[in-house]
């Protein structure tokens, strides 16, 4: 019955979690397409005041309620929401914060060990960090550690994110710019007419590969 029991809960998980997910590339598709910041239940993914959207599995068990040993040191467990507790303590650790990250200091053989949360939660419920891989926060808050929320992602992948979230400056925002936005929608036009790339270059003042670039869209992807 057990064993039941824990194959059911691990399906209502597995089920929740892929409408978790779903929803939060809506809600960040949404931000993209209306150019707001990431901010206000909302874009967090809220709903009725519940940050997994009111998640039940069968005999009404929350998905909330979901733990996991943490796989770096069993001692500790985590949550579908990025908590972390000892196992067999009601109380959770309180995490210090790292440039935005939650890092909480777990202690095994005498030993201190310091792990970021969002990290904990993917190696718990998701697994190990595939090569090639990093952790990735679909909305860009960076202490946002609901598993619906993270991902493993590659680095391009995870730097596309950053400049959806306006985390890193791109285009004329970016404080070495040799462009902006209507210079390069002007050199595309004009080399739409024929004009050489050097030609276009001269016009506005750069070199030849930074204004090819531009052209061809290897930079100013976003224009």
């Amino acid at each position: 019955m057990e064993s039941d029991t824990r194959i059911l809960e691990v399906r209502d998980f597995e089920s929740w979690l892929r409408t978790a997910r779903r929803r939060a590339r809506k809600a960040a598709a949404r931000v993209q397409s209306t150019g707001r910041e990431v901010g206000g239940a909302a874009d967090l993914g809220v709903i009725d005041g519940d940050p997994l959207g009111g998640a039940v599995g069968r005999g009404g068990v929350q998905i909330t309620d979901l733990w996991r040993p943490c796989p770096c040191n069993p001692r500790y467990e985590v949550s579908v929401c990025g908590s972390v507790r000892m196992i067999g303590k009601a109380m959770s650790l309180i995490p210090n914060d790292i440039n935005g990250y939650k890092q909480v200091q777990l202690r095994m053989n005498g030993k201190r060990l310091m792990k970021l949360v969002h990290v904990l939660v993917l190696e718990a419920f998701v697994g190990p960090r595939p090569h090639g891989k990093e952790s990735a926060h679909w909305n860009g808050v960076r202490d946002d550690n609901r598993i619906s929320n993270l991902r493993w992602a590659t680095r391009s992948e995870n730097n596309k994110d950053r400049v959806r979230h306006g985390t890193i400056p791109c285009g004329e925002k970016h404080g070495k710019a040799k462009l902006n936005d209507r210079v390069v929608r002007e050199a595309r036009r004009l080399r739409r007419y024929g004009l050489s790339f050097q030609s276009i270059a001269d016009r506005f003042g750069v070199t030849d590969t930074v204004i090819r670039f531009a052209i061809i869209g290897r930079t100013w992807k976003h224009v």
